[in-house]
């Protein structure tokens, strides 16, 4: 406890950990500017009546630590900070990473958006093939007013624990992300755009017959400022025979994906990569 309440302590990280007392939160040092949250859930004190009982805002008459720099993943839940946000300050945050994909993530999401005033960076992790990146575009442009986001990068992963398999007649490997890129034509202040790939060795064959609809969403006219644009894979891929060729099979890989991705590659002004990480399992 003293810890968090040291006037020293400027960033906070915390990963896995179950049934943290909500003490810590609202004790936290007014001076941290940088916190990274990790699948950590807290421990909800219960009345007689079985009803969880929640802190007032009221309760936390102090000087809140104003965040600048927030890495906020939960992978199936909005978390703590879905419930109990009055325990940070965002309007000064300017980096902003979380998940997105299910309801509660969406709901915090466009929560935190809406709270940052002063908003440079934004990184959403949709860490299922059975989640969305819908309605991520509306989140930003609803604040676009107040915040100049320069920076943005979505992060698609194709792995999954779910029981429940997508119908591979319906299967987007896009999760939805190219009709956000269509809503955001126009109408952003974007920089820096990366999309990440975390994919399978079946889905990264089937993202490279397709990959040429980017050249259709990331034009000029699109993303007037745009100056960099990264499409990043990791492939999980196990294969006996993959060790002989080393780099040379993710050389070759990255290669054909940037192929598919001619028009992106030639619009002036643009600095286009297309790097590729082949990872064992």
């Amino acid at each position: 406890m003293h810890v968090v309440q040291s006037p020293c302590l400027k960033t906070l990280s915390l990963s896995w950990i179950k049934n943290m007392p909500l003490l810590v939160f609202i004790s936290l040092s007014p001076d941290i500017t940088v916190v990274k949250l990790d699948g950590v859930k807290v421990k909800i004190q219960q009345d007689s009546d079985s009803t969880p009982r929640l802190v007032a805002p009221s309760q936390t008459k102090r000087r809140l630590p104003q965040i600048k720099n927030l890495h906020y993943y939960d992978h199936d839940t909005g978390g703590i900070l879905a419930f109990r946000s009055f325990i940070f300050d965002f309007e000064q945050l300017q980096f902003l990473q979380i998940s997105w994909g299910n309801v509660p993530q969406c709901a915090l999401g466009r929560k935190l958006i809406k709270a940052a005033n002063k908003l440079e960076g934004l990184a959403c992790a949709v860490d299922s093939p059975v989640k969305s990146a819908a309605g991520l575009a509306k989140a930003i442009l609803d604040n676009s007013s107040d915040v100049s986001l320069t920076a943005l990068t979505i992060g698609l992963s194709h792995k999954t624990t779910s029981p429940t398999i997508p119908d591979p007649d319906e299967y987007d490997p896009f999760l939805g992300l190219i009709e956000e890129l269509v809503l955001l034509a126009g109408k952003n202040t974007v920089k820096d755009l990366m999309v990440h790939f975390d994919t399978t060795k079946d889905t990264h064959d089937e993202l490279t017959g397709c990959l040429s609809r980017f050249d259709e969403v990331i034009t000029r006219e699109a993303f007037p400022r745009l100056e960099r644009f990264d499409l990043e894979f990791w492939v999980h891929y196990s294969w006996p025979y993959y060790a002989p060729y080393g780099s040379g099979l993710e050389e070759c890989w990255a290669e054909c994906n940037g192929f598919q991705c001619r028009g992106v590659s030639t619009i002036p002004g643009l600095r286009f990569d297309c790097p590729l990480v082949i990872i064992d399992g």
